[in-house]
């Protein structure tokens, strides 16, 4: 009764205790677990047994069925927090606990296996283990991948990215804009151009998506696809198409000396530039299946 009162006391004091209320040789009670912020979980179960073969807790939990992976998971490590924090059982703390959360309130009061993400250690001094089902929020990937594009300035003519979380597959369509923030498509679209907004969109998304599969890049022009390309994991890594990019820089290192003896003009290197740029990106596309490549006669014909 002491220690209830006490607890009562620090409470009201510091806004919590983190005893355990004892009503009964082999259950305690605890606080309700705290979610972190902008979380909505409903839990269903909090039991803490504590009988003399050792005290273990199981906590189920309710989320909306499209909760964010990345918020699963962290959802996940908060509770743990809590739960491994809980002390009074015959031994200090719990010898095991297991946690899942749902994404459906008819599964959770089953206890069914069909849950959403679950943490669980089995006995003292080991390591929690976790595990998440929840798909993978490509698309929120996807987006902070390719930043910010305040180039598209126009309601209509704006990119478009869907996902497929099952195939960890991205479509990305991206018009050809001008950069003076007008947003209108750029007047002349080349075929380097187009190809190169590929390349540095694939560069992006597989560099810094590790579990991307699949990419299939639209690139549109005055509001008709003309260039479409799809190209998987494998593929990319063959292609080394960062390290293709990179070689354009020694390419056209090599004709400094002569720019400085005044042998070339600017303009001469450039032509070179783009000619080798032009016959390095048709080599790189034509290993790929014919069925994969797709471009606009007026475009592949524009230098």
């Amino acid at each position: 009764m002491r220690t209830i009162v006490v607890c009562a006391l620090l409470g009201l004091l510091l806004g919590g205790c983190e005893k355990a209320e004892k009503k009964g040789a082999d259950q305690l009670y605890f606080d309700d677990l705290r979610a972190p912020v902008g979380a909505k979980v409903k839990i269903l179960k909090d039991t803490n047994l504590n009988p003399p073969t050792g005290g273990k807790i199981t906590v189920v939990g309710v989320v909306d069925p499209d909760f964010d992976r990345d918020e699963l998971d962290r959802l996940l490590h908060a509770y743990v927090r809590q739960i491994e924090g809980r002390e009074g059982f015959r031994n200090g703390k719990a010898d095991s606990f297991e946690l899942r959360i749902y994404g459906s309130e008819a599964q959770a009061k089953a206890e069914s296996d069909r849950w959403l993400g679950r943490a669980a250690r089995s006995a003292p001094g080991k390591k929690p283990e976790f595990e998440n089902r929840q798909k993978l929020p490509l698309l929120k990937w996807a987006k902070k991948a390719l930043g910010k594009m305040p180039q598209y300035t126009k309601k209509e003519i704006q990119p478009r990215i869907l996902a497929d979380p099952e195939a960890l597959s991205l479509e990305v369509t991206l018009p050809y804009v001008k950069i003076d923030g007008s947003g209108d498509y750029v007047p002349k679209l080349t075929f380097r151009a187009a190809v190169n907004a590929f390349t540095s969109t694939a560069i992006v998304l597989f560099e810094k998506i590790a579990q991307l599969k699949k990419l299939t890049y639209i690139g549109r022009h005055d509001d008709q696809e003309v260039l479409k390309i799809s190209i998987d994991r494998q593929q990319f890594d063959q292609a080394k198409i960062r390290v293709m990019e990179e070689s354009f820089g020694r390419f056209q290192g090599k004709f400094i000396p002569f720019m400085e003896a005044g042998k070339m003009s600017h303009q001469e290197v450039a032509k070179k530039l783009a000619k080798h740029r032009r016959k390095t990106y048709l080599e790189m596309l034509g290993r790929l299946p014919k069925g994969q490549v797709t471009i606009a006669k007026r475009v592949k014909k524009s230098k």
